[in-house]
């Protein structure tokens, strides 16, 4: 079973939290020689387009188990954007496990 998670106030406190993330990295790696003459407009400019990427997604996967179809072994389901169908790799035998949408999961 899959949960999909669809709010837009949790989806605007992600954006933020990410954009405060990344400007945060900034202003500390500001005093490191060299470093920051890549790090600094880098992390800026990575929080604005994390921010944006993060704001425009409708849903997310928050996450969920299965049972491997190769090993029959309990498979945990990371979580990660609502694009169907899903992949994912099994920590057993390491095989990579296509996951359908489902009526239920819907």
């Amino acid at each position: 079973m899959v949960e999909v998670y669809k709010v837009k106030e949790s989806r605007t406190k992600r954006a933020v939290k990410c954009l405060g993330m990344c400007w945060a990295g900034a202003i500390v790696a500001i005093p490191f020689p060299i470093v920051h003459l890549v790090l600094v407009p880098g992390l800026f400019l990575g929080g604005v387009a994390g921010a944006i990427i993060i704001s425009g997604q409708e849903s997310i996967v928050l996450g969920g188990e299965s049972t491997c179809p190769t090993c029959s072994a309990n498979l945990e389901i990371v979580r990660g954007s609502n694009k169907w169908p899903l992949t994912d790799m099994c920590a057993k035998c390491q095989s990579m496990v296509t996951i359908e949408k489902t009526e239920s999961t819907a």
